[in-house]
């Protein structure tokens, strides 16, 4: 049956007491869409993604109709999933993620003295 909406808000808001990173929420989100994928009849992407966001081995974040181009977190996500025009689509990966090197200051003069 899982955890009542109660209980979630609870686990969710000690999540954030301590910080925790990454995609939680939007994953709990993309494991409630996939079952009810599946209990509408369309068990594929149930199958396909679902044991692996319950046992904790993936994430997932997701972009919803109306919430804009972009998904959050979706450079720790291993599944990024769109929901478009009435459809569930699975997200090109990112690439890469690298580190752009620092800026350098520009050398800074002396303080004229009086």
């Amino acid at each position: 049956m899982g955890p009542l909406p109660v209980e979630t808000v609870v686990a969710f808001v000690e999540l954030g007491r301590y910080a925790v990173p990454g995609p939680a929420v939007e994953t709990v989100a993309a494991a409630a869409l996939l079952a009810r994928l599946a209990e509408l009849g369309d068990a594929g992407p149930a199958k396909r993604f679902l044991p692996a966001l319950a046992s904790g081995a993936a994430s997932a974040t997701l972009t919803l109709p109306g919430g804009g181009p972009y998904a959050l977190d979706a450079d720790a996500a291993g599944l990024v999933l769109a929901v478009a025009d009435g459809e569930l689509r699975l997200a090109p990966g990112h690439a890469r993620v690298r580190r752009l090197p620092r800026p350098r200051a520009p050398p800074r003069r002396p303080a004229a003295r009086r």
